[in-house]
């Protein structure tokens, strides 16, 4: 028997999750000083073939700078005049379809003091032939192939990418052997937000008896690359946590470009995708925590953070810290899942309130997993509580993120905390055909088996479409 398994999309967004920024505007100003008198303008002026205007983004990079800051001007209308700092530019073009920037061209500028630069575009592609943007990007990293093309980077590759710096790990298998692995997916070295260096951060992580770690670090991937990161009995993800406190966070694990700062809910959106079409795993991080909630209507993401920190210490958000806009609704019913989440009156914590964001995306038929973390930041606090499961092929970076991907997970209090089996008996004939993360046949007679160790006199709960359907002790 062939069992079928899903995989997740990339690329589905949720209704009105990202538009373009108002007319004209501009942020990430670094190269924009209106006092200099070493400043020039740049006018920006985006068509497509038969001179309709596009609504565009366009990065602009100073030339043999790489770590300074983008200077970005969004333009709705597909034109824009603003005032640049002179110098060398690539200026990397992006035209907006379905509410997220793909990148269509790169250009290479001279801002003169004084004087005005010009970015024209006519954009041939997606408009002649009746395609959209996402047919011209045959490995969807969201740079279409002749842009690709035209500045050296390999059109087939998604982790090749015109103006992202590119990320290579290795993937060593330290136990070649299936089974289930235990770690922590959330914890902060000092390069972002904790205060223990790298080497002693995966030492405790080895002394705690942990299978994989990631440290993921606010807005940097700087802990992949120290020099300590590294352990023969621990595999390291490469990941960071990405995003702001207004706008809150995602766990982005090993993605195959350094993803760009937080900036609009449609470059968040972007992220996501790239990463998830470079073979990483995309994240939404304890949604419902007060300090740091969910707002950038990121459509699909790989999985949820249900459970961070304490259960049930950290209390819920209320609808009040949230934008408006989210709270929009649909045949009279709120339908955004942060939204949701936060005007339900059952939650009794920001953990509880996240499973029921998690269960909303289910609802709308996202294939959405479940992992926890407990955001580590010090010794006082023990990696691992709580942890995330990942049934994997071996012991290796790749076959963790594999396991994620497929929903290959389950989470407990800790390493001592209860374990549980779920599998799927198809045709009821006395053999496990699917496990969890799996997926099963319609109509067809199927039998489900649940083993839970370590948790006696602790009740099992079996849901339904958000409804209990089991309750054993």
């Amino acid at each position: 028997m062939r069992v079928v398994f899903l995989l997740p999309v990339l690329w589905a967004l949720l209704a009105g999750a990202a538009t373009a920024a108002s007319n004209g505007s501009s942020h990430d100003t670094t190269a924009l000083d209106p006092g200099n008198p070493a400043s020039g303008r740049v006018e920006i002026d985006v068509t497509d073939i038969l001179g309709n205007d596009l609504a565009s983004r366009v990065v602009f990079r100073p030339q043999g700078a790489e770590t300074a800051k983008p200077f970005v001007v969004e333009a709705p209308q597909g034109r824009a005049n603003h005032v640049l700092a002179a110098g060398a530019y690539e200026a990397y073009i992006h035209v907006y379809e379905s509410g997220v920037p793909i990148l269509v061209d790169v250009q290479r500028i001279i801002v003169e003091e004084g004087r005005t630069a010009y970015v024209p575009l006519n954009l041939a592609e997606g408009r002649l032939d009746d395609k959209s943007l996402w047919e011209c990007d045959h490995d969807f990293d969201l740079a279409i192939n002749i842009a690709e093309i035209r500045a050296g980077t390999d059109p087939t590759d998604p982790s090749s990418v015109p103006g992202h710096r590119q990320l290579r790990f290795e993937s060593r298998a330290l136990d070649k052997e299936p089974g289930w692995r235990r770690g922590e997916l959330h914890a902060k070295s000092m390069h972002g937000g904790g205060k223990e260096p790298v080497g002693k951060l995966i030492k405790r992580a080895e002394k705690a008896g942990l299978d994989f770690l990631a440290i993921t670090d606010r807005n940097t991937m700087a802990a992949c690359e120290d020099p300590d990161f590294q352990s023969d009995n621990v595999v390291l993800i490469p990941a960071m946590e990405w995003g702001s406190d207004a706008m809150g966070v995602a766990l982005i694990y090993a993605p195959g470009t350094y993803p760009p700062p937080p900036d609009t809910p449609a470059v968040a959106q972007a992220v996501a995708i790239r990463v998830q079409a470079q073979g990483g795993f995309f994240a939404v991080g304890h949604p419902c925590f007060p300090n740091a909630p969910w707002q950038w209507a990121v459509g699909e993401p790989n999985a949820v953070e249900v459970w961070c920190r304490d259960w049930v210490k950290v209390p819920p958000i209320t609808r009040d810290v949230l934008r408006k806009d989210l709270f929009a609704r649909r045949d009279g019913k709120v339908v955004n899942p942060i939204a949701v989440a936060a005007s339900t009156t059952e939650a009794v914590s920001a953990n509880s309130q996240a499973v029921i964001f998690w269960d909303r995306h289910l609802a709308m038929g996202s294939r959405v997993g479940i992992i926890a973390g407990s955001m580590s930041a010090s010794r006082r606090v023990p990696l691992g509580e709580p942890i995330t499961y990942v049934y994997t092929a071996e012991k290796s970076l790749r076959a963790i993120l594999d396991g994620l991907r497929w929903g290959r997970t389950f989470i407990s209090a800790g390493p001592d905390g209860p374990e549980i089996a779920f599998e799927a008996d198809v045709l009821n004939d006395g053999r496990t055909d699917v496990i969890m993360g799996g997926v099963i046949p319609l109509h067809v007679e199927t039998r489900f088996i649940i083993a839970v160790k370590g948790a006696k006199g602790k009740k099992l709960q079996v849901m339904c479409n958000g409804r209990p359907v089991v309750s054993k002790v």
